[in-house]
């Protein structure tokens, strides 16, 4: 006894060379933007960026060769992802680094009020909303 699906219709026929253009034309997109080369650049950037500060945490102080490979491990990361990414994450990172200093101002005030034996109000403390705040804005 056989089994049959009953499925004898000139579009199920269809069905097979359809499935394969589209799983052609999804691979050729891909191999036409350059997804996998640039993925692996990107890991490359990342391992050599991460090597160098490991080795720069590892220093008392900066040598010239450390500071070449830094620099060349920024390079590397830098031309490795699209300039409207790393523009986002360099203003993101500048907020970041305004809002240590603020954090810093604050901080070495209340240590001169502390020093000369000024009163500290707790409106003038640093508090832990006032933390540092990563945020991502759409609109960078």
């Amino acid at each position: 006894m056989k089994i049959q699906m009953g499925w004898k219709s000139d579009v199920v026929a269809l069905v097979p060379i359809a499935l394969f253009s589209v799983i052609a034309s999804v691979s050729a997109l891909i191999k036409f933007n350059k997804f996998p080369e640039q993925m692996e650049v990107i890991l490359q950037s990342q391992m050599l960026l991460t090597h160098t500060l490991n080795n720069a945490r590892n220093e008392k102080e900066m040598s010239p060769q450390l500071h070449k490979e830094y620099n060349d491990a920024l390079e590397k990361l830098e031309i490795s992802i699209y300039p409207d990414v790393s523009r986002k994450y360099l203003k993101i990172s500048h907020n970041n680094l305004i809002s240590i200093v603020k954090q810093e101002v604050k901080f070495f005030d209340l240590l001169r009020k502390a020093r000369n034996g000024e009163p500290i109000s707790s409106n003038n403390s640093l508090s832990s909303n006032e933390s540092i705040i990563i945020t991502e804005h759409d609109e960078l």
